[in-house]
């Protein structure tokens, strides 16, 4: 297992970064690159740097404004603020903040995207998100077979159209 604590952070005073139930929090600062794989067990992540490779953890995942991914994220909850490409996997909940810019395959059992965040991505068949498409469809149809786009509102709703 890789332990890393660096020191420095520029995160906005509304940016919530305080550890959940006394886990350690690490952080990878913003100059900072890692080429690799991180593991980590009972840590939340707090990435203000570059990080090309995969992330894992049963904590959280925060990617601040600036900072940049390229891999996989598997956490239990994960929040971006910055760029990141590749493959999302949120056990609990994935928050897409302003000014985030993701393209990624998505798997969350809760996604938010707020206003002013930018995804180019999928969330693969079968996935819950914004809701359960198949309960406002109806019994007989299969959410997985809709052709669906989804639209962040001024006020932070969001909404699931069909477009067939």
């Amino acid at each position: 297992m890789f332990a890393l604590s660096l020191f420095s952070s520029d995160a906005p005073d509304d940016v919530d970064t305080s550890p959940q139930d006394d886990d350690s929090m690490s952080m990878l600062s913003n100059g900072a690159r890692i080429e690799g794989t991180l593991e980590f067990s009972s840590v939340d992540l707090r990435i203000e740097g570059t990080v090309h490779g995969d992330i894992s953890t049963d904590g959280r995942v925060v990617v601040s404004e600036g900072a940049e991914v390229k891999g996989t994220i598997d956490a239990h909850t994960i929040r971006l603020s910055g760029y990141v490409e590749g493959h999302l996997q949120a056990e609990n909940e994935l928050v897409l903040c302003p000014p985030s810019e993701v393209h990624a395959t998505i798997n969350a059992d809760t996604l938010e995207i707020q206003p002013g965040a930018d995804f180019t991505g999928e969330v693969p068949d079968g996935e819950k998100s914004i809701g359960d498409v198949s309960e406002s469809v109806g019994p007989e149809q299969n959410g997985a077979d809709l052709s669906s786009e989804v639209n962040a509102s001024e006020n932070g709703s969001a909404e699931v159209a069909n477009l067939e």
